[in-house]
């Protein structure tokens, strides 16, 4: 991938001479958007959490912005969006030995230097990290021998290393990818000749919705002088519904809910029914694209003749290409991430809705109800405006997952 600066153009795979992490700011030849790409270089660090370049940048920009800390602290984090922002008294630290000694290297220290963090002992921690970097601090210790807080300082400090949390995601074999690139290609290519309007998208899809809903067993705790007793308990099988919704960028359009029995190809039908007539009433099934997964139900022959019928061939589902002749647009497996109501819809919904903890399912239905009706106009609009970018994400990443790049934005 070539990434266009003010300076030129850059290549991600191109070695730099450089021994930090540097972010660099610019737009995707690709897709002509606003990206950042981290280059990570094994550069040596100075025994200080911040290289001297870092600290020197710290300076200038407190003594160009009115010897101002917060600010300071602000722009240096926009600057270095990978790195993790000094806390507020490291940088009036730092100061505070500028102004006292004239420099901001690390001062010498007297005595011996700790066995426990010797050269070959940071060289072997180097090794081990290079081969297997999920290695955790207690198990690199009892590699090396040594303690676990000697441990994470070799890692901190002496290798400048910082722990970072895995993204997770369904996997994506080559058929995936190409299916994906294949997707984000002819969205992108419809937009660019002005026959497909993003904000002219209705998507759709169904979620479950459990009764018992989530335990965050890392955040469900008691304060006890003893161990206590209790033990959560869950139903085997929790009453569930199932909601389908549909969403424009004038928000729902149309929410329905199955209880008591899975979501077929039949009852799918019913529920198409009620809604390409709302959509027929509202005159939107002339002007715009529906989007749908590829689920069994939503893709059978019978229920696709008639979104056919309704939508014509502005409809952006799996299966529709093979079934009709003409310009439709498939649509990839495993892509939760390109789905407005994936991506957007059902995460805000089942946040909101838990907090309220409803003790049957019609308060459940009700909760969903309100929270799905209560979806802001702007918060519809970015979402759309999302899909766009997140189709021409996937070009430039050729059909890779996107989160980890959206989330460097």
């Amino acid at each position: 991938m070539r990434l266009r600066t003010r300076g030129g153009a850059y290549n991600a795979e191109s070695p730099i001479g450089y021994n930090l992490a540097i972010s660099l700011s610019g737009y995707c030849t690709c897709c002509f958007k606003s990206i950042h790409l981290v280059c990570l270089e094994s550069i040596k660090m100075s025994d200080g959490k911040y290289s001297i370049d870092e600290r020197r940048e710290l300076l200038e920009i407190y003594h160009n912005n009115g010897r101002n800390v917060t600010t300071t602290l602000r722009k240096f984090g926009t600057a270095h969006r990978d790195r993790k922002k000094p806390s507020h008294g490291m940088v009036k630290a730092l100061i505070e030995k500028f102004e006292r000694v004239g420099h901001v290297h690390d001062e010498s220290r007297s005595g011996r230097r700790s066995t426990s963090r010797a050269p070959d002992l940071i060289d072997k921690a180097r090794i081990i990290v290079e081969k297997t970097p999920g290695t955790t601090v207690r198990e690199l210790g009892r590699e090396l021998e040594v303690s676990k807080t000697s441990a994470h300082s070799i890692l901190r400090e002496d290798l400048g290393k910082f722990p970072y949390k895995l993204k997770t995601g369904q996997e994506l074999k080559q058929r995936h990818l190409e299916e994906r690139l294949q997707l984000a290609s002819e969205i992108c290519e419809l937009i660019d000749r002005k026959i497909l309007d993003p904000m002219k998208i209705i998507s759709t899809d169904e979620s479950h919705f459990h009764l018992s809903g989530y335990i965050n067993r890392q955040n469900n705790r008691l304060w006890a002088s003893e161990k206590p007793t209790e033990v959560n308990q869950r139903p085997l099988h929790p009453k569930y519904t199932t909601v389908w919704a549909a969403l424009s960028l004038d928000g729902i359009e149309h929410f329905q809910f199955v209880r008591d029995q899975k979501v077929t190809g039949a009852v799918y039908r019913q529920i198409l029914d009620e809604f390409i007539r709302k959509m027929i009433e509202n005159g939107k099934t002339t002007t715009h694209w529906l989007q749908q997964d590829g689920a069994r139900a939503h893709t059978t022959r019978e229920n696709l003749e008639i979104i056919k019928e309704a939508f014509g061939h502005k409809v952006i589902s799996r299966r529709f290409p093979e079934i009709f002749e003409g310009e439709e647009v498939g649509w990839p497996a495993n892509s939760p991430d390109l789905s407005p109501m994936d991506f957007f819809v059902w995460g805000r919904t089942k946040e909101l809705v838990y907090k309220t903890k409803p003790k049957n399912l019609d308060e459940l239905e009700d909760r969903i109800g309100e929270v799905l009706r209560s979806i802001p106009a702007d918060s519809s609009r970015r979402t759309f405006e999302s899909f766009e970018e997140r189709m021409r994400m996937v070009v430039c990443l050729q059909g890779a997952h996107i989160e980890i790049a959206l989330n460097k934005k």
